[in-house]
């Protein structure tokens, strides 16, 4: 399935309006965007296994789909881009780009395979309906110097559980990929992420608790090193009462790399009894490592709750001497409380894998 050949258009020109992103733009103020001026290569694809589906040099393809999925209208991928602010969602429509729009009616494990090379877009709809338990696995395999923008968009019925797990195994590419859930009535979105950066990896995800008793847990860890970069931007909005959300957000920072969270929640007026909270933990290997970290509320409802908090610091001396007194050199300590560090997330992805 291809995007429509309208709303590439549309999109096309909403992108050339908006133009390239720079610091100025509050959602890009943390990322260097150098990497986006270089020419990108052609290349071929790393080699994947051949299940689920694959986005690979502008092509989807689908091996064997679990029962409940069933194919939609191209339409499903085309969206108002007139209301778009941000380039690279536009950029996952623009030029040659593959799409898949599913409706999700039974309890499914959906894998979703991308192979990047040179400049690829992809687009994923998926309409989860009422009362369905989804699994959505996705995986980056990215070859060198590979630019690859895509956008995920899920529609969540009543009383569905969706638990997506986002993981790459690239280190020398650029990945700009968004995530935008719309989560309906006593509905829950489950999303936890794990990278290791890359020239510019970013990572959008906007989540609407559109309904009372919706709810969402984001959680993630970016691990960079050497001179790699990674952005993880959440917006998650509460548009009805009684509705949670969660979101721990971790990062180990080595070399000379950095990373940033922006992370903002906002709870509209009638957004009463819900419930929100963002956490932003992160750990420096090195003097020159950064983190940047902006948690940001914006609350107009009455009687919720919601809290927000960040840290930045580096491993803690007393728990390395104690682990060095017991025989581990510095090597081996330090890398143990780096994982115990990450653990917190990572247990929520292996114990998901089938």
């Amino acid at each position: 399935m291809s995007v429509p050949v309208a709303f590439i258009a549309a999109a096309q020109q909403r992108a050339a309006a908006l133009g390239q992103p720079t610091r100025a733009l509050e959602d890009w103020r943390y990322v260097d965007v150098k990497p986006l001026a270089q020419d990108v290569a052609a290349g071929t694809a790393p080699q994947v296994p051949a299940n689920g589906i694959i986005f690979s040099g502008g092509t989807c393809q689908t091996g064997t789909l679990p029962t409940g999925c069933a194919v939609l209208a191209e339409q499903a991928l085309a969206c108002e881009v007139a209301s778009i602010t941000d380039p690279a969602t536009l950029w996952a429509v623009t030029g040659t780009t593959s799409g898949l729009a599913l409706g999700l009616t039974a309890d499914v494990d959906l894998a979703v395979i991308i192979a990047g090379a040179g400049t690829m877009g992809w687009r994923l709809h998926l309409d989860v309906a009422t009362g369905c338990r989804v699994r959505l696995f996705v995986e980056h395999h990215h070859a060198a110097a590979a630019r690859t923008c895509g956008w995920i968009t899920l529609a969540l019925g009543a009383g569905t559980h969706v638990e997506a797990v986002d993981t790459d195994a690239g280190d020398q590419d650029q990945r700009l990929v968004t995530w935008q859930v719309a989560v309906g009535r006593d509905a829950t979105f489950r999303h936890t992420a794990h990278s290791i950066g890359g020239r510019l990896c970013r990572s959008r995800i906007e989540v609407t608790l559109a309904a009372p008793g919706a709810s969402c847990d984001l959680a993630a860890i970016d691990a960079t090193a050497g001179d790699h970069q990674a952005h993880r931007l959440t917006r998650v909005l509460h548009a009805a009462p009684h509705t949670t959300s969660r979101q721990l957000l971790k990062a180990i920072v080595n070399d000379r790399s950095a990373i940033s969270c922006d992370g903002l929640i906002t709870m509209v007026r009638g957004a009463d009894g819900s419930d929100a909270n963002l956490q932003n933990r992160n750990l420096l290997l090195s003097e020159h490592a950064r983190a940047d970290t902006r948690p940001q509320l914006d609350i107009r409802a009455d009687e919720v709750k919601a809290a927000h908090g960040a840290t930045v610091g580096r491993l803690p001396v007393e728990e390395l001497l104690y682990l060095r007194l017991r025989g581990l050199d510095e090597s081996a300590a330090r890398a143990l409380l780096g994982e115990s560090f990450a653990n917190e997330v990572l247990m929520r992805i292996t114990g998901l894998k089938p």
